[in-house]
């Protein structure tokens, strides 16, 4: 697929920018933990021969901001090694803040 122009008009399916969009998107940017769920995605796509996008549709989600919002978000207190998902750094920081309490 090649991409499109800059100067292309919108998709017709574009949602209208709202208010209540951006505090829905709001709500969906938190930090959840998706990276187990996304991957029993993955592996009944593979089981059912088709796609990741086919499969989520198939599970009843209308996208993937409607998946990530499903996905629960990391409990407070956690362990900083539970965050791993969200990159070695962040796991990092929170052990260094750990040595300097």
């Amino acid at each position: 697929a090649e991409p499109l122009p800059a100067d292309a008009p919108p998709p017709v399916d574009a949602p209208r920018i709202t208010r209540d969009l951006f505090y829905s998107w709001g709500k969906t940017c938190t930090v959840r933990q998706i990276q187990k769920k996304f991957e029993d995605m993955v592996e009944a796509a593979r089981g059912n021969n088709r796609s990741v996008i086919a499969e989520m549709a198939a599970q009843g989600y209308k996208d993937y901001a409607a998946f990530e919002r499903s996905c629960p978000q990391f409990p407070l207190t956690c362990w900083p090694s539970e965050l791993g998902e969200l990159g070695s750094g962040v796991v990092l920081y929170f052990h260094f803040l750990t040595l300097l309490a």
